[in-house]
């Protein structure tokens, strides 16, 4: 499990082909939600994200014929990891051109669902598509359908590695090893 966009966006096709035997549920932004949505949408990602291929191509894909403006922020990202409200406030402040133009604000970072009251407050007309729902999906569905009980589960994060365990316990049966990935924009 890479509980992190940038990490998987950036890693997750080479993890595939160097270890085949392994099965990899990334986080990514959901931007094939924007596939059946109307109107003008953002995804809300860090910079490392929002400048990746694989977002770029799943754009192509699944919203080629929709208006989708990226928006980054690596400095989000870490006020939420230092849970410093004020710079999270501070930061948010760059949604305000949007309130009232978008339909859609996808997010593209794991950290982003953590605020996501605050989000949709900033723009409480627009739909907040939170990639969670997917990838939780995706664990059930693997889970149930191969051996993964038997194998070892790794999920590497950002951020604090006791956060995402306890959420991890909430919704999966089994034990999992959790390990810190930092990554630098």
């Amino acid at each position: 499990m890479l509980a992190c966009n940038t990490l998987t966006t950036l890693f997750i096709d080479e993890l595939r082909l160097q270890y085949t035997d392994s099965i990899f549920v990334g986080t990514v932004p959901p931007v094939k939600s924007l596939k059946s949505l109307r109107g003008p949408s953002v995804i809300l990602a860090s910079s490392k994200t929002s400048k990746s291929d694989y977002l770029n191509n799943m754009i192509r894909y699944f919203a080629r014929d929709k208006k989708v403006q990226k928006l980054a922020s690596t400095d989000l990202v870490e006020a939420i990891e230092k849970g410093d409200c004020l710079q999270i406030n501070k930061r948010l402040s760059m949604l305000d051109p949007y309130k009232g133009k978008i339909q859609n604000l996808v997010l593209g970072c794991t950290h982003f669902s953590l605020i996501k009251n605050k989000i949709q407050q900033k723009l409480p007309n627009s739909r907040i598509i939170d990639p969670n729902e997917g990838v939780l999906r995706q664990l059930r569905k693997i889970s149930y359908n191969s051996n993964i009980h038997q194998t070892r589960r790794i999920f590497y994060t950002s951020g604090n590695t006791l956060t995402t365990r306890k959420a991890a316990e909430l919704f999966l049966s089994g034990s999992y090893l959790f390990k810190d990935f930092k990554h630098e924009d």
